[in-house]
């Protein structure tokens, strides 16, 4: 079980922004979340531009899923990871304050022995990589940012996810945000089936708190039914496993509700900041095993 401390009420409220001098700066209509700049970095040291890594992904499968699963698209599906960014900085119309100025997304490789961010365009990718690369691209043009104002952030992320064995395209849901007088950066992630009954639509009613420079290797279920014939894989031949393995928290009912709304405005957002925040301090995390 994990014993980490949540963000106390206090302090989720004041990163939080929940005053009426930022619902000038909300925004509630849909925008592509920017790619991340090519280059070299590390979880603790973000590319110029951004001040945070907020979490960076690595895959693995399985030796079993190896030895069955053809081996170029294995070769492939370990090899590439993801990247969260975020850049906080001072805010000039606000001194002694900051800010969220923006968030990134993108695909990273390891060179040697140090995480790069790459594209499809990069000189140091072979032209199998590439094309790969480029499939990501596509997915994560998908990638929207859904509300935000100056000191937060909330975005889905299209994800293939094993559920019970089945693989599902479902939505992963980001909240990041920074303190308006501290600076720092805080990341809540949870999962979205919009094909759920109400009150379901949030799997298994659960988010999971990301530590600053959260970095971790996820292990890929594999369908083995979903390539083809010349090995080439399906959308869904390879899945993660839920959420990743951080801090857990328990939604109640009507945090599932907000967690899971398609769209948000002013009020609603402000309730899904406060539900947050009230189950950041009120409890405990949890383990699966509970």
């Amino acid at each position: 079980m994990c014993n980490r401390t949540p963000l106390p009420l206090i302090a989720v409220l004041a990163v939080l922004g929940l005053s009426s001098h930022v619902s000038a700066q909300m925004d509630f209509e849909p925008h592509p979340v920017p790619l991340a700049p090519e280059g070299e970095f590390s979880a603790k040291n973000p590319p110029p531009g951004y001040s945070h890594v907020a979490q960076l992904t690595w895959h693995e499968i399985g030796d079993d899923d190896v030895k069955q699963a053809p081996k170029v698209a294995a070769r492939y599906a370990q090899m590439f990871g993801a990247v969260v960014l975020a850049d906080v900085r001072p805010d000039p119309d606000k001194p002694g304050h900051y800010k969220l100025n923006r968030v990134a997304v993108g695909q990273t490789v390891r060179q040697h022995g140090k995480p790069w961010v790459v594209n499809s365009k990069s000189s140091s990718v072979s032209f199998i990589a590439s094309q790969v690369l480029a499939t990501g691209e596509q997915e994560l043009a998908r990638v929207t940012q859904i509300a935000r104002y100056d000191t937060a952030v909330l975005f889905d992320v299209p994800a293939m996810i094993n559920v019970k064995g089945k693989h599902q395209e479902l939505t992963m849901r980001y909240f990041v945000w920074t303190n308006s007088t501290q600076g720092g950066l805080a990341t809540l992630n949870w999962i979205v089936d919009p094909s759920a009954p109400d009150g379901e639509k949030v799997l298994d009613s659960e988010f999971v708190q990301l530590p600053n420079g959260f970095e971790q290797t996820r292990m890929l279920s594999v369908d083995h039914a979903q390539f083809n014939i010349l090995g080439v894989p399906s959308k869904a031949a390879f899945a993660v496993n839920g959420l990743p393995e951080a801090p857990l928290h328990k939604m109640s009912p009507e945090l599932v509700r907000l967690a899971s709304l398609p769209r948000f405005n002013k009020e609603s957002l402000q309730q899904l900041a406060m539900g947050l925040s009230q189950s950041l301090a009120s409890q405990q995390t949890v383990s699966k095993a509970d």
